[in-house]
């Protein structure tokens, strides 16, 4: 703003604050100051004064003509005019004020006027400066005193929707000191943009309130990639694969080493929402070792360790322990071998523990030594084998024979047949048995070679008997 304006808007206030407080003003503190003026002729002196500023005004917001020059012209002839016209017009209301004043007297009377009228903008412009200051970035908010919040509050609550048009950050600094001031904490319903160097008490403040948030899909991705990049983790949000679509998987093996807790966490839980992992082998190892190391459960399946560290106790996992079961599930997962080397009741508590902590089942591999289980090892393969009767053909003749022993023994009867290697075997079979078979080993060609030629044929003239048309892989070899 020039001088000019400054000038110029000094002259222009509201004619009633004018015609209000320069009479009084004047009328109080204008005695004071000159002693041989009474406190009626300065109030006299005010309204005349005051109405002049008036008329001044008044013409300058009528004319067309908008230079400042013109106005502040306009205005001080008007101020001038008030002056040569006191003496007459105090003449002629002396018969209702007593008072009549002369030039000299008018123009002190002005002089007080505009001392005062002076100290008081400069009053109202430092209150307004302290109590409604500007503030464009979140600096200047973290840079108010607590007296100043109220009126920022309430301006706020007036015109919610004037705080859209701010950034994140601003919107968030803002909230803060409300929150620490127990104020009410305005929704971040809308945002410009994000905003950059959050600091770390409004990035805790923007995560406790995160999920609480109306935002759209663009909005949260947005917010989920200024945490990442901020090194910001949000415990516990409530989050769609959909809004993690920003967390980069494109990473090099250094890049993962340089990855900080937070991103870390990150991507944890990227990979555990989207299940996608990277491409490269060799960065999908080196996550695997750094969420290891971090006491981070594997994400998903293509996550894993080719070494095992087991558990303590089968029976408890502690609670330090429970990130490693993921471990364990996927190394045996990679390593077949080494689970079937396990014992049966090993088998069967790891499995146990799987599914109570991630829902997640395996099968138990028997040997002849599983033959002495405990009843409740025995129940559970019986059933695996009655839902997975591919794992069931697949046990050698002798194994699959002791094991029916079991089930008829524990539980009385058993569907299962042993599969038909032999032609005897074939007796055995009902209709529906040869209906299952015939179903089965069509999908199922790895237990051709099982049969002998023989029984081969006889199968499938038992299936032509039947009425069921020969699979595929007709059994006339």
């Amino acid at each position: 703003m020039t001088k000019l304006q400054t000038i110029s808007s000094f002259f222009q206030t509201p004619p009633t604050l004018d015609i209000i407080s320069l009479p009084l003003g004047a009328g109080l503190f204008g005695p004071r100051v000159i002693e041989s003026i009474t406190p009626q002729a300065f109030l006299v002196g005010g309204v005349i004064n005051a109405l002049a500023l008036s008329i001044g005004n008044l013409v300058v917001n009528q004319a067309r003509e908008g230079r400042l020059l013109y106005q502040f012209t306009t205005v001080s002839a008007a101020l001038m005019l008030g002056v040569f016209v006191t003496p007459t017009l105090s003449n002629r209301t002396s018969q209702w004020t007593g008072v009549i004043l002369n030039s000299r007297e008018a123009v002190l009377i002005v002089g007080v006027n505009l001392a005062l009228k002076t100290a008081g903008l400069a009053l109202y412009a430092l209150l307004k400066r302290a109590l409604f200051p500007k503030i464009q970035k979140a600096e200047d908010v973290h840079a108010l005193h607590s007296f100043q919040l109220w009126p920022l509050h309430f301006y706020y609550r007036q015109r919610p929707e004037s705080l859209a048009t701010k950034d994140l950050r601003f919107q968030t600094a803002l909230n803060q000191r409300f929150c620490v001031e127990k104020y009410e904490v305005f929704p971040i319903k809308d945002f410009s943009h994000v905003g950059k160097a959050f600091t770390s008490k409004e990035l805790s403040f923007l995560g406790e309130q995160f999920g609480k948030l109306p935002w759209s899909l663009s909005q949260r991705q947005e917010a989920v990639a200024l945490f990442y990049n901020s090194h910001f983790f949000v415990e516990g949000a409530d989050l769609s694969n959909e809004d993690l679509k920003l967390i980069s998987l494109d990473l090099s093996e250094k890049e993962v080493g340089q990855l900080s807790a937070a991103q870390l966490s990150w991507l944890h839980l990227a990979i555990a929402k989207t299940r996608e992992v990277p491409s490269d082998q060799n960065v999908c190892r080196a996550l695997a070792e750094r969420f290891y190391a971090a006491r981070l459960p594997s994400p998903d399946f293509k996550i894993f360790l080719n070494r095992l560290t087991p558990l303590t106790d089968l029976g408890k996992v502690k609670d330090e322990e429970t990130y490693l079961l993921s471990w364990v599930y996927n190394y045996y997962r990679h390593n077949l071998t080494e689970w079937k080397k396990l014992s049966i009741e090993d088998q069967y508590r790891y499995d146990k523990l799987f599914i109570a902590f991630f829902q997640r089942e395996s099968v138990l591999f028997p040997t002849e030594a599983s033959l002495d289980a405990d009843q409740t090892i025995i129940r559970v393969l019986h059933k695996q084998y009655q839902d997975c009767r591919g794992e069931w053909y697949e046990l050698c003749p002798f194994l699959q024979k002791k094991l029916l022993e079991k089930f008829k023994e524990v539980d009385g009867a058993t569907v299962l047949k042993p599969f038909p290697v032999r032609i005897e075997d074939l007796a055995n079979l009902g209709r529906k048995d040869i209906e299952f078979f015939h179903e089965f080993m069509k999908y199922n060609e790895t237990l051709y070679p099982k049969m002998d030629a023989a029984t081969r044929k006889a199968f499938g003239r038992r299936c032509a008997r039947e009425g069921f048309p020969f699979p595929p892989k007709p059994f006339t070899n």
